[in-house]
Protein backbone atom coordinates (compact mmCIF):
# COMPACT_ATOMS: atom_id res chain seq x y z
CA UNK A 1 0.00 0.00 0.00
CA UNK A 2 3.27 2.32 0.23
CA UNK A 3 4.92 3.88 -2.67
CA UNK A 4 7.60 6.96 -2.63
CA UNK A 5 5.56 9.96 -2.05
CA UNK A 6 5.55 13.23 -4.43
CA UNK A 7 4.08 15.49 -1.53
CA UNK A 8 3.41 16.30 1.85
CA UNK A 9 0.34 13.75 2.48
CA UNK A 10 -1.50 15.36 0.13
CA UNK A 11 -4.27 13.18 -2.01
CA UNK A 12 -2.82 12.37 -5.39
CA UNK A 13 -5.11 12.39 -8.31
CA UNK A 14 -3.82 10.32 -11.25
CA UNK A 15 -6.56 10.52 -13.69
CA UNK A 16 -5.35 11.58 -16.98
CA UNK A 17 -1.53 11.49 -15.65
CA UNK A 18 1.32 8.94 -15.92
CA UNK A 19 1.42 7.58 -12.70
CA UNK A 20 0.27 3.46 -12.66
CA UNK A 21 -4.05 3.32 -11.61
CA UNK A 22 -2.54 1.79 -8.08
CA UNK A 23 -0.47 4.75 -7.51
CA UNK A 24 -4.04 6.70 -6.16
CA UNK A 25 -4.65 3.82 -3.78
CA UNK A 26 -1.87 4.80 -2.08
CA UNK A 27 -1.03 6.52 1.24
CA UNK A 28 1.31 9.13 0.75
CA UNK A 29 3.48 10.99 3.03
CA UNK A 30 6.41 12.65 3.18
CA UNK A 31 8.01 14.50 6.04
CA UNK A 32 11.14 15.88 4.07
CA UNK A 33 8.94 18.50 3.72
CA UNK A 34 7.59 18.63 7.33
CA UNK A 35 8.06 22.41 9.32
CA UNK A 36 11.26 22.41 11.91
CA UNK A 37 10.38 23.33 15.07
CA UNK A 38 13.13 25.34 16.06
CA UNK A 39 14.03 22.98 18.50
CA UNK A 40 17.51 20.94 17.89
CA UNK A 41 16.90 18.06 19.99
CA UNK A 42 13.36 17.54 18.59
CA UNK A 43 14.23 18.68 14.78
CA UNK A 44 17.76 16.67 15.69
CA UNK A 45 16.03 12.97 16.51
CA UNK A 46 15.59 10.14 14.44
CA UNK A 47 13.06 7.58 15.05
CA UNK A 48 12.42 4.35 13.59
CA UNK A 49 8.38 5.05 13.03
CA UNK A 50 7.91 8.14 14.19
CA UNK A 51 9.13 11.75 14.23
CA UNK A 52 8.89 13.47 17.31
CA UNK A 53 7.96 16.68 16.54
CA UNK A 54 4.61 15.45 14.99
CA UNK A 55 3.39 13.11 17.69
CA UNK A 56 1.03 14.02 19.98
CA UNK A 57 1.70 14.70 23.43
CA UNK A 58 1.63 11.11 25.97
CA UNK A 59 -2.74 10.54 27.49
CA UNK A 60 -3.90 13.46 25.00
CA UNK A 61 -7.69 12.53 24.11
CA UNK A 62 -8.16 13.62 20.17
CA UNK A 63 -10.92 14.37 18.74
CA UNK A 64 -12.51 12.58 15.65
CA UNK A 65 -15.11 14.21 13.55
CA UNK A 66 -16.53 13.31 10.14
CA UNK A 67 -16.90 16.34 7.37
CA UNK A 68 -18.49 17.34 4.44
CA UNK A 69 -18.89 17.09 1.31
CA UNK A 70 -18.11 13.05 2.44
CA UNK A 71 -19.04 12.56 5.78
CA UNK A 72 -19.77 9.40 5.20
CA UNK A 73 -22.86 6.66 5.55
CA UNK A 74 -23.99 5.54 9.55
CA UNK A 75 -22.48 2.08 8.91
CA UNK A 76 -18.70 3.84 8.31
CA UNK A 77 -18.77 5.96 10.87
CA UNK A 78 -19.28 2.96 12.85
CA UNK A 79 -16.80 0.93 11.43
CA UNK A 80 -14.11 3.95 12.00
CA UNK A 81 -15.87 4.03 15.83
CA UNK A 82 -15.12 0.77 16.04
CA UNK A 83 -11.86 -0.19 15.22
CA UNK A 84 -9.90 3.05 16.15
CA UNK A 85 -10.56 1.49 19.79
CA UNK A 86 -7.69 -0.79 19.16
CA UNK A 87 -5.33 2.17 19.28
CA UNK A 88 -6.70 2.78 22.32
CA UNK A 89 -5.16 -0.78 23.46
CA UNK A 90 -1.86 0.09 22.60
CA UNK A 91 -0.85 3.61 21.96
CA UNK A 92 -1.11 6.31 24.85
CA UNK A 93 -3.85 8.04 23.27
CA UNK A 94 -7.90 8.28 23.36
CA UNK A 95 -10.51 9.22 20.55
CA UNK A 96 -13.81 11.15 21.55
CA UNK A 97 -16.00 11.28 18.36
CA UNK A 98 -17.56 14.66 18.15
CA UNK A 99 -20.51 16.06 15.83
CA UNK A 100 -19.29 19.11 14.61
CA UNK A 101 -16.58 17.45 12.31
CA UNK A 102 -14.65 20.59 11.98
CA UNK A 103 -13.66 21.32 15.18
CA UNK A 104 -12.06 17.93 15.81
CA UNK A 105 -8.16 16.90 16.13
CA UNK A 106 -8.83 14.50 13.34
CA UNK A 107 -11.01 15.27 10.12
CA UNK A 108 -12.39 12.03 8.65
CA UNK A 109 -14.02 11.97 5.44
CA UNK A 110 -15.01 9.00 3.11
CA UNK A 111 -14.38 10.44 -0.45
CA UNK A 112 -14.72 7.01 -2.70
CA UNK A 113 -12.66 8.51 -5.48
CA UNK A 114 -9.44 10.18 -3.57
CA UNK A 115 -7.80 6.79 -1.71
CA UNK A 116 -7.12 6.39 1.43
CA UNK A 117 -4.62 8.94 3.08
CA UNK A 118 -3.92 11.07 6.63
CA UNK A 119 -1.61 13.64 7.78
CA UNK A 120 0.90 13.07 10.02
CA UNK A 121 0.06 13.67 13.72
CA UNK A 122 0.37 16.98 14.95
CA UNK A 123 0.41 17.66 11.00
CA UNK A 124 -3.23 17.64 10.86
CA UNK A 125 -3.14 20.86 12.60
CA UNK A 126 -1.82 22.41 10.25
CA UNK A 127 -5.06 21.81 7.40
CA UNK A 128 -7.83 24.46 7.30
CA UNK A 129 -10.54 23.75 9.69
CA UNK A 130 -12.88 23.22 6.42
CA UNK A 131 -10.72 20.31 5.03
CA UNK A 132 -10.32 16.80 5.99
CA UNK A 133 -7.11 15.22 7.58
CA UNK A 134 -7.81 11.67 6.94
CA UNK A 135 -9.60 10.31 4.22
CA UNK A 136 -11.11 6.47 3.94
CA UNK A 137 -11.89 5.89 0.36
CA UNK A 138 -11.75 2.22 0.68
CA UNK A 139 -14.20 1.86 3.53
CA UNK A 140 -17.43 0.70 2.58
CA UNK A 141 -21.30 1.40 3.37
CA UNK A 142 -21.84 -2.64 3.25
CA UNK A 143 -22.80 -3.64 6.68
CA UNK A 144 -19.86 -5.99 8.81
CA UNK A 145 -15.83 -4.83 8.70
CA UNK A 146 -13.86 -6.82 6.66
CA UNK A 147 -10.40 -7.31 6.68
CA UNK A 148 -8.67 -5.20 4.20
CA UNK A 149 -11.43 -2.13 5.92
CA UNK A 150 -9.97 -2.33 9.40
CA UNK A 151 -6.56 -2.60 8.13
CA UNK A 152 -7.38 0.69 6.31
CA UNK A 153 -8.89 2.10 9.25
CA UNK A 154 -5.81 1.26 11.68
CA UNK A 155 -3.35 1.97 9.01
CA UNK A 156 -4.44 5.36 8.34
CA UNK A 157 -5.28 6.31 12.21
CA UNK A 158 -1.45 4.80 12.85
CA UNK A 159 -0.44 7.91 10.76
CA UNK A 160 -3.31 10.40 12.02
CA UNK A 161 -1.59 9.55 15.69
CA UNK A 162 1.79 10.22 14.23
CA UNK A 163 3.28 6.99 12.90
CA UNK A 164 5.34 6.86 9.60
CA UNK A 165 5.62 4.33 6.81
CA UNK A 166 9.02 1.62 7.34
CA UNK A 167 10.53 2.68 4.73
CA UNK A 168 10.28 6.31 5.78
CA UNK A 169 12.93 5.56 8.53
CA UNK A 170 15.91 7.59 9.09
CA UNK A 171 18.04 4.01 9.24
CA UNK A 172 16.72 2.82 5.70
CA UNK A 173 19.43 1.82 3.31
CA UNK A 174 20.64 -0.39 6.17
CA UNK A 175 19.97 -4.10 6.60
CA UNK A 176 16.62 -3.81 7.91
CA UNK A 177 14.64 -7.07 8.56
CA UNK A 178 10.65 -6.61 8.85
CA UNK A 179 8.94 -8.63 11.82
CA UNK A 180 5.62 -9.30 10.71
CA UNK A 181 4.28 -11.32 13.91
CA UNK A 182 2.44 -8.31 15.40
CA UNK A 183 -0.95 -9.00 15.77
CA UNK A 184 -3.12 -6.02 14.92
CA UNK A 185 -1.13 -3.80 12.74
CA UNK A 186 1.67 -6.17 10.92
CA UNK A 187 -0.58 -6.91 7.64
CA UNK A 188 -1.21 -3.04 7.79
CA UNK A 189 2.21 -1.95 7.06
CA UNK A 190 2.92 -0.63 10.62
CA UNK A 191 5.67 -2.71 11.57
CA UNK A 192 7.68 -3.27 14.30
CA UNK A 193 11.58 -3.02 13.04
CA UNK A 194 14.23 -4.98 14.18
CA UNK A 195 17.62 -4.12 13.18
CA UNK A 196 20.24 -7.01 12.15
CA UNK A 197 24.34 -6.55 11.72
Amino acid sequence: MSTEPTAAAVPQNTEGSDFPEFYSRCCTTNLSVAEPTGHPRIDGMKAILARAALMWENGRTLTVGFVNPFPGTPTQQAKVKEVVKKWEIVANLKFQFIPNGRDANIRVAFHPRDGSWSYVGKGALSRPRSEPTLNLGWVYSKPGITDDEQGVILHEFGHAIGYLHEHQSPRRGEKLTLNEAGKILARFDVYALKLTS
